[in-house]
């Protein structure tokens, strides 16, 4: 299973699709801190440790 990129999901691209939209700055701190979170659902099911990896990405990618 192949995910996609953040950054290619913050302009708006899913797979070979344009969506139209685009994620602001504000929406990937949103998104960063949601993975972070007490009480969130975690992406990976057998996982309930804090994502700082895919938090730390979407930080990243929303503040370039």
């Amino acid at each position: 299973m192949s995910f996609p990129k953040v950054s290619d999901l913050v302009k708006g691209r899913i797979g070979n699709r344009d969506t139209g939209v685009q994620l602001h700055a504000d929406d990937c701190k949103f998104v960063a801190d949601e993975r972070v979170s007490p009480g969130r659902k975690p992406l990976v099911p057998t996982s309930d440790a804090p994502e700082w990896a895919i938090a730390i990405e979407w930080m990243e990618v929303g503040y370039k």
